[in-house]
């Protein structure tokens, strides 16, 4: 297993992306700390199908920098519109295979080209990985590969063809990544630090303290700080296989659950657009934020509000003291006055996602109040329940291991080593 801490931070206060790269090469720089590799991937997608391929914005990058054609992959049938320039490392076995392109791109090349993003090349996503940087005295030169990846002509998301943030890729890298199409000033820079050497010694707490000190040499807004553990495939067959028995598992017990009288009345797993029987409406019980009714509620069962031990996007955190798991209890009241909430579990090598209401119609604070009772019931039976069966599938989450909470297949992903 391997073990990367991964921050991202907001750069678009301290500098435009169109100088991140210079920017960025400079800190490092004056750190001694000099990348061993620089891969990039440019995707086009022209307004046409039609269009000139000259008067498009890859055409415009290759007519002013010939080196880039060698790096052009063809259409695919499914995106027949786009067109792809990358340097990544192409994926066969579950093993990087570099190209045999000799036509290198040197960081040079890479500054001049990223000064004219987006105009004139207005690409729909740019990405630029500084990689093998030797954050600690020395890096290992093998990225950890995605469980999502499989043998590709380019090392990109299977899906989309391409992903931004390269979740794919894990190494002691800086990836900068910029989607033009979306409208946001948000100029996000992922920093990759291995901490694999460090995590079983007392050295994992000042190595932290060292990344600390190498995020604030860039400046910006901290967004995310993460823990992604890196396991060989064998053990990847082996959480899936668990997963699955974990959902046959879960059915079972919300069936079981739905036979149970729960304090509104209404089944658990069956109360979408049911309300409670005799339920008085109230004509002042307006649409609002539940979090400062909940705060209360729920640190009953122990659960905080924004846990100050977990990452990511925390609403209401726990920690349980057997197995070492992140709870997290999400809850929103919509307009139209409906009400959700949901559970997410999570450990070094598992999350688990459970909707506990949906759709739960909410016109007073008697309503609230019910819904809350059923939401306790719910949380004893998860614990007294679903946690021992996770204990015995996914075994217990290591002590060191950094909580973070996560709506995607990227923060806290189970990522898939070389065999």
């Amino acid at each position: 297993m391997r073990v990367f801490i991964s921050i991202t931070q907001d750069l678009k206060k301290a500098v435009p992306f169109q100088r991140m790269l210079p920017y960025i090469l400079d800190k490092l720089k004056e750190q001694s700390l000099t990348p061993a590799r620089y891969l990039f991937a440019f995707q086009d997608v022209p307004n046409t199908k039609n269009q000139l391929f000259s008067k498009t914005s890859m055409g415009k990058l290759v007519k002013a920098f010939p080196q880039f054609e060698d790096y052009l992959w063809p259409h695919s049938e499914q995106r027949p519109c786009e067109t792809t320039a990358s340097n990544f490392p192409a994926v066969s076995g579950l093993t990087y295979v570099q190209q045999g392109i000799q036509n290198a791109i040197t960081p040079e090349t890479l500054t001049a080209v990223a000064e004219k993003i987006p105009k004139p090349y207005s690409f729909y996503s740019t990405t630029i990985l500084l990689d093998a940087i030797p954050w600690f005295g020395d890096s290992n030169p093998e990225p950890a590969l995605s469980c999502g990846i499989q043998d590709v002509p380019c090392a990109t998301d299977g899906m989309n063809l391409y992903n931004a943030e390269c979740s794919f890729y894990q190494s002691d890298s800086i990836v900068l990544a910029k989607c033009f199409d979306y409208g946001t000033n948000y100029n996000p820079m992922h920093l990759r630090f291995e901490v694999t050497p460090f995590i079983e010694t007392d050295m994992l707490e000042q190595m932290d303290e060292q990344i600390e000190k190498i995020s604030t040499l860039f400046g910006g807004q901290r967004r995310m700080k993460q823990m992604v553990c890196c396991f060989p495939p064998e053990e990847i067959a082996r959480f899936d296989a668990a997963a699955k028995q974990m959902e046959l598992f879960l059915q079972k017990r919300s069936e079981a659950w739905a036979q149970l009288p729960m304090p509104s009345g209404i089944p658990f797993g069956r109360g979408a657009y049911q309300s409670v029987a005799n339920a008085p409406k109230d004509k002042d019980f307006q649409h609002r934020n539940t979090a400062s009714y909940f705060k209360k509620i729920l640190k009953e069962s122990g659960f905080l509000w924004h846990h100050p031990k977990i990452n990511g996007y925390c609403d209401f955190g726990k920690i349980l003291p057997k197995g070492n798991y992140a709870l997290n209890i999400s809850t929103e009241l919509r307009r139209g006055d409906s009400l959700h909430i949901y559970l997410r579990c999570s450990g070094y090598n598992f999350f688990i996602s459970h909707v506990l209401a949906s759709d739960r119609p909410c016109h007073s604070m008697y309503e609230l109040e019910l819904y809350t009772s059923d939401l306790k019931k719910v949380i004893q039976l998860w614990e007294s329940e679903v946690v021992p069966e996770i204990r015995r599938l996914f075994g217990d989450t290591p002590d060191w291991y950094a909580h973070s909470i996560h709506y995607d297949n990227y923060i806290g992903c189970t990522i898939r080593n070389q065999p």
